[in-house]
C-alpha cells in the first residue's frame, strides 16, 4: 500500500499535513437549528469572522433535511412564553412565507395568560422552505458556511482547544479559533477533543416520516415515533456509526414506499414529495459537563442560566439552562442542541427545537465572550431574554414538580 502499512487487522498511513484553510473568533461545528443559533449569536455579539461546518449540504439537520418540521412550543402550555430570543425568531421566521399548520392566533396578537393557557406556541413549517430562509440568513448575517465538511479530529492545547481538523472534498484542512460550539448533534468535537460523552443506552425507534401529494394536496405521514422518556427500545440502536444510520436508512426508505404503495400507485394526484434525507435519530451521544440536568429540575433556579425551555410533552414544568450543562474541561468550547449534559430522561425534552435554538445563542455567545457567565448573561438580557422561571409570571399556582416519566 502506497504511503503505509498494514498489519495485525490495522492499516497504518503515513503522516498527513492538514494545511491551515482560515482562523476564525467562533467555529460552529453542525449546522442544525443549534448551529444555526449558534452562528447567528456569535456574530452578533461581535466575533468579526464565523465559521460554521456541516457535513451534509443544507442547514437545519432533523428539522429539514430530517423532516422532523413539528417546532415544538416555546411556552408552558399555561399561557407563559418561556423561550425568547433566537429561538422565537427562528420559529416565526419558519412559516414567514406560510405555514403547514400555523402560530396559534392568541400567540400572534397580544393576550395574556388566560388566554393563552392550553394553546401552545408551536408551529409546523414546510422543509424545504425554510431551508432557504436559514440559509439566506445566515449569508445575509455575515456568517461563513462550508458545507461537506466532516470534523474528525482537534488540536487541544492545555484546557483550551486550538484548532480542528476536517476532511472535505479536497482532502484534509484546519481551521483555527479563538472558540468553538460543537452543535454536531452527536458531540463529535468534544469527543475529538478528548472530552468525556456518554451514549444514549436505550436506544433509538425506527422512524420513517415523510411527505406525499394527496389530491393535490401536501400530506405528512409519520411511521414510528420517538420512545418516552426512559423508555428502552426493543431492538432500538444508538445511531452513531455508519452502519447503524445506514440500516435506519435503508429500513425507513422500506417502510415509507410500503406505506405509500399501500395508499395507491404513482399518480398525478399521488406521488412522494420530500424524503428524509438523514436518518430521524433522536438521541444518540452527548457530553459529561459540569451540571447534568434532569427532569425533576423544573422550577429550579441555576445561577449561571442561560435561558429557559419548557416540557414538550407536558404542560407545566419550565427549566433553567445552565451554562454548566453546554461546558466540560476545555475552556473554550461549548455544546449546543441535543449533545448538551443531561440525564436519560432529561435528554428527551432538551433535544427539541426550542431548546436546541435557546442552547445555541447561549453558546454562541459563551463562545464569543471567552465563556464570562456575567457578560453571557448580560447579553442575553441585552436581547429581552430573561433567565430565571420568576420573571416571567408564573405564579405559585404554576410552579408544580414536574410529573414523573
Amino acid at each position: 500500500m502506497y504511503g503505509g502499512a498494514a498489519m495485525d487487522g490495522f492499516v497504518s498511513l503515513s503522516a498527513k499535513r492538514a494545511e491551515i484553510k482560515g482562523s476564525y473568533d467562533v467555529i460552529v461545528c453542525g449546522a442544525g437549528i443549534a448551529g444555526i443559533a449558534a452562528a447567528l449569536s456569535a456574530k452578533r455579539a461581535g466575533a468579526k469572522r464565523v465559521l460554521l461546518l456541516e457535513r451534509e449540504y443544507a442547514p437545519g439537520g432533523l428539522a429539514t433535511l430530517g423532516l422532523v418540521t413539528i417546532y415544538l412550543p416555546l411556552c408552558d402550555g399555561r399561557g407563559h412564553q418561556v423561550s425568547f430570543g433566537i429561538a422565537q425568531e427562528l420559529l416565526r421566521l419558519s412559516v414567514s412565507k406560510g405555514a403547514e399548520q400555523p402560530i396559534p392566533a392568541c400567540w400572534v396578537a397580544p393576550a395574556g395568560p388566560d388566554q393563552r393557557r392550553g394553546e401552545r406556541y408551536r408551529c409546523r413549517f414546510n422543509a424545504g422552505l425554510f431551508t432557504c430562509l436559514a440559509e439566506r440568513l445566515l449569508v445575509d448575517s455575515g456568517v461563513e458556511i462550508l458545507y461537506g465538511a466532516t470534523v474528525f479530529d482537534a488540536l487541544r492545547e492545555g484546557k483550551r482547544l486550538k484548532a480542528l481538523l476536517c476532511l472535505q472534498a479536497e482532502g484534509l484542512a484546519a481551521y483555527e479559533a479563538n472558540g468553538f460550539v460543537d452543535a454536531s448533534g452527536d458531540a463529535a468535537l468534544f469527543a475529538c477533543a478528548g472530552e468525556e460523552t456518554a451514549l444514549y443506552p436505550l436506544g433509538n425507534r425506527q422512524a420513517a416520516w415523510y411527505y406525499s401529494c394527496e389530491n393535490g394536496k401536501n400530506a405528512f405521514h409519520t411511521i414510528g415515533s420517538a420512545p418516552q422518556p426512559g423508555e428502552r427500545v426493543e431492538g432500538g440502536v444508538c445511531g452513531l456509526t455508519s452502519r447503524e444510520k445506514t440500516g435506519l436508512m435503508l429500513e425507513a426508505r422500506r417502510l415509507i414506499l410500503q406505506d405509500f404503495l399501500s395508499r395507491g400507485g404513482l399518480t398525478e394526484e399521488h406521488a412522494i414529495s420530500t424524503l428524509p434525507q438523514i436518518p430521524q435519530l433522536r438521541m444518540t451521544r452527548r457530553i459529561v459537563g459540569k451540571n447534568c440536568m434532569r427532569l425533576e429540575d423544573a422550577f429550579v433556579s441555576q445561577s449561571d442560566s442561560v435561558g429557559m425551555f419548557s416540557n414538550w410533552r407536558v404542560s407545566g414544568p419550565v427549566y433553567e439552562l445552565p451554562l454548566g450543562a453546554l461546558r466540560g474541561e476545555a475552556e473554550n468550547l461549548f455544546a449546543a442542541g441535543r449533545v448538551l449534559s443531561a440525564d436519560d430522561k432529561m435528554w428527551d425534552i432538551a433535544r427539541a427545537i426550542p431548546c436546541c435554538a435557546v442552547s445555541g445563542e447561549a453558546a454562541g455567545l459563551a463562545a464569543a465572550l471567552d465563556g464570562d457567565v456575567p457578560k453571557v448573561q448580560a447579553a442575553l438580557r441585552a436581547r429581552d431574554i430573561p433567565l430565571h422561571w420568576d420573571e416571567i409570571g408564573i405564579g405559585e399556582e404554576d410552579s408544580v414538580t414536574p410529573p414523573k416519566a
